[in-house]
Formats: C-alpha cells, sequence, structure tokens
C-alpha cells in the first residue's frame, strides 16, 4: 500500500493506523501537527485511524530559529 507522507510516497507492507506507521518511520515524538488528506487529526486519534490506499498526510514539524 502506498501513502504519501510530506510529499514523499511511503510503501507500506499492509494497511495499519497512523500511530503505527509513524512508529514504523520515527514520526511519533516529532509531531506538532497531522492531517490526513487535508483534514487535521487529534493525537488521540492517531491508533484509531486507519489508513488507506493513496493516503496524503503532511506533517508539521517545530523547528527552532531566528
Amino acid at each position: 500500500m502506498k501513502i504519501t507522507i510530506n510529499n514523499r510516497v511511503i510503501e507500506l507492507e499492509q494497511s495499519c493506523d497512523v500511530a503505527s506507521a509513524l512508529a514504523i518511520y520515527g514520526l511519533q515524538e516529532k509531531i506538532f501537527a497531522l492531517a490526513i488528506n487535508g483534514r487535521v487529526i487529534s493525537r488521540s486519534d492517531y491508533a484509531s485511524t486507519i489508513l488507506k490506499e493513496a493516503d496524503q498526510i503532511d506533517i508539521l514539524i517545530p523547528m527552532q530559529g531566528g
């Protein structure tokens, strides 16, 4: 199954929830906000939100700077 995370195509072996996909790619602790297909998802819903083929995930990660 292919999904897109921040414009990068990712291949998953099988359908999984958001929390599992983020853990696979080591992103779970870095996220400020996450949207799937333009809809913001609450962190409390990551484990119950199942990803589907061609889902588009946008992740905002806080950055320091000035």
